[in-house]
């Protein structure tokens, strides 16, 4: 708090210090970075001089402070990409990752020097307009096109019912996506059904959207693995 005040009114917590005390990504810089409308040279201080649009400014815990979006967007010129995906990673996992929020406010600052290492990471986190039905037609091609067995889809397993079943090699496959998991409630719920199968004596593995769009041969793979296919 010592570092904001000593740098004016106008001064917030910024960059790789704002992230830390978001408790997105860890900092062991010696310095505490703060963005301002002014100009000041302080001992143990980074000043970031840029002003700074209100929508970008906070307060947590006390301390005035970047919001989570341009905090996001600042680390993202100031650290490898790697880092700044740990960072977001750790955003969505606090639920502080507001895309609405992000993609606000790279509109506003094109020209800003994380702009586009940060746009990068935002295809891995926008929704795509699958439908549940598009998701099994989606695997149902998967299965398809690599030859797997065809499991029998919407089978009954005890008490529930499942997406896609190899009863003899005791394999589920469960259909993941936010848009019909996207709750606290489904996320437990569907959790607790894994174990319960997992009792029974079932293997279940969930599969997301971006695995079947993005990263389908390796599913493909691992598919045949549990299926015990060479």
């Amino acid at each position: 708090m010592g570092a904001v005040i000593a740098c004016g009114r106008d001064a917030v917590l910024s960059w790789r210090s704002a992230t830390a005390w978001w408790a997105i990504l860890p900092s062991d810089r010696g310095l505490i970075d703060v963005s301002d409308a002014g100009r000041h040279r302080r001992k143990g201080i980074d000043a970031h001089q840029v002003r700074l649009d209100p929508r970008d400014r906070t307060v947590h815990e006390g301390i005035p402070i970047t919001t989570v979006a341009r905090s996001l967007l600042d680390l993202a010129g100031a650290v490898p990409l790697r880092r700044l995906a740990k960072a977001v990673e750790t955003a969505e996992r606090l639920n502080l990752f507001d895309l609405v929020a992000i993609q606000d406010v790279l509109t506003r600052t094109p020209g800003h020097h994380g702009h586009k290492q940060l746009l990068s990471l935002l295809d891995d986190h926008t929704p795509t307009p699958m439908t549940r039905s598009e998701l099994e037609d989606a695997f149902w091609d998967l299965v398809n096109e690599e030859n797997l067995p065809r499991p029998e889809g919407n089978a009954n397993v005890g008490p529930y019912e499942v997406d896609f079943l190899w009863e003899d090699q005791r394999v589920i496959v469960e259909l993941d996506s936010w848009g019909f998991h996207g709750t606290r409630q489904a996320f437990e719920r569907d959790r607790e059904r894994d174990i319960e199968l997992r009792l029974l004596g079932y293997t279940v593995i969930r599969v997301t959207e971006r695995r079947l769009t993005r990263d389908r041969a390796r599913l493909a793979h691992q598919l045949r693995n549990l299926l015990g296919l060479r």
